[in-house]
């Protein structure tokens, strides 16, 4: 196989007699269980690249943006591996607790978020991300009792050399 396509496909991927062959099983009898077209994780690319994102940022918070393919399985092969999900949406929080994804690798993100959600997310212990000072008046309101000491993002700005 060309290097520049081995580069492209995953970890396990090899061709054998013409065939590609994904994690042990070949793409026939993938489209032939489940047709086509046909997505396919490999599992073993997804534990090795959660991996190198941690080795490279071992003090980081490594969140899995859920948008990209939100889906239960993925979120708890990544929870496995002590990544997080950045979330954005009430359905995607429930799709990262069913996954097993703790509150303190949370990370609520997103420009439109619903009073349920910022509930929620504070009742797991989630990192919330607020947008503005109307969502930060909103989080209060819902109860949010979580507080942390953030810069006023009045300021923010001027801090960052931005006069």
């Amino acid at each position: 196989m060309p290097a520049v396509l081995a580069d492209l496909l995953p970890d396990t991927a090899r061709v054998e007699d013409g065939e590609l062959v994904l994690g042990g099983v070949r793409a026939s009898q993938l489209a032939q269980e489940f047709g086509t077209p046909v997505v396919v994780y490999d599992e073993a690319t997804l534990r090795a690249h959660a991996r190198a994102y941690l080795e490279a940022a071992p003090d980081a918070l490594i969140a899995y943006g859920t948008k990209a393919f939100p889906s239960v399985a993925v979120l708890r092969l990544f929870a496995e591996e002590g990544l997080g999900a950045d979330v954005s949406t009430v359905g995607e929080l429930e799709f990262a607790q069913r996954a097993g994804v703790p509150g303190e690798r949370l990370v609520i993100h997103g420009n439109n978020k619903e009073d349920e959600l910022l509930l929620r997310s504070a009742e797991a212990g989630a990192l919330i991300v607020l947008d503005s000072l109307d969502e930060l008046e909103r989080a209060r309101a819902i109860g949010g009792n979580r507080r942390e000491e953030v810069p006023d993002p009045r300021h923010a700005w001027n801090r960052g050399g931005h006069a």
